[in-house]
């Protein structure tokens, strides 16, 4: 798209502690029959991971987008500002089996190679998924930490993306 130009992941000037965990990110992924879906999240990690540029999210079993990223070899990780701050929690607190999030939150879908992103977003990070692991809490080393985090035992699966692109709009 002409309004948004690719920077590789050394480029990127941005806090990730501020870009996730502040400004949150909105995980799209597609199945293989063109259906997506997405969610809001504020927990993951930006860096290198096996020698490549790579993002970690995490998304519980029980969410919509769980079997979408399941089905996915891909994601899009989009990046959109305080202007979206009522967007993105309409979509981190309602399910895409019980509404049409895409009409509820006005955002405009963009497909690309076989995942979702949102032309509203002002930067986009592409990835490919590397690998996946299930949160269990035999592994806390900190027992009081899974207690709290998990009081539902609504546990997370974690993927690790390798950064293929990123997309920055122009302002």
């Amino acid at each position: 798209m002409s309004e948004y130009r690719e920077i590789s992941p050394l480029e990127l000037c941005e806090n990730p502690f501020r870009l996730i965990g502040d400004e949150w990110m909105l995980i799209g992924a597609s199945k293989p029959d063109g259906t997506f879906n997405m969610m809001t999240a504020s927990w993951g990690m930006m860096g290198i991971m096996w020698g490549k540029p790579a993002l970690n999210c995490l998304i519980r079993f029980t969410r919509y987008t769980y079997e979408f990223t399941e089905a996915s070899p891909r994601a899009a990780f989009s990046f959109f500002g305080n202007e979206c701050r009522r967007q993105l929690g309409i979509l981190g607190s309602k399910s895409g089996r019980d509404i049409d999030k895409m009409r509820e939150s006005g955002l405009t879908p963009v497909v690309e190679d076989g995942v979702v992103w949102f032309k509203e977003a002002r930067l986009v990070i592409f990835g490919k998924k590397l690998y996946a692991h299930d949160v269990t809490p035999a592994e806390f080393k900190v027992p009081d930490l899974c207690e709290s985090v998990y009081p539902l035992r609504d546990y997370h699966r974690i993927y690790t993306y390798e950064i293929e692109k990123i997309l920055v709009k122009e302002r």
